[in-house]
């Protein structure tokens, strides 16, 4: 089960493995990306909670991510760090 933060519904929701939608072992660290019931797609990085610098991660992540589907950085879902 995951509990991540719904930028959408502005709460934190949680979600089971049927909400992964994808795996992704980027450098900077590994992203999972997954779906809301309502539709919403998240990208989560792993590890640690992102500070400060850190945000850097979350830019490289979603550009990796966004690499490895075949989609523009500025796609459709929301990028937040796990906790």
């Amino acid at each position: 089960m995951l509990n991540v933060h719904s930028p959408r519904r502005g709460t934190r929701v949680l979600l089971t493995e049927r909400h992964v939608r994808a795996v992704h072992n980027t450098g900077a660290g590994i992203v999972l990306e997954v779906e809301t019931d309502d539709g919403e797609r998240l990208f989560v990085v792993t590890g640690r909670a992102l500070a400060g610098d850190d945000r850097s991660r979350l830019r490289a992540a979603r550009e990796a991510v966004a690499r490895a589907a075949g989609r523009a950085a500025g796609s459709r879902g929301e990028l937040v760090a796990g906790r």
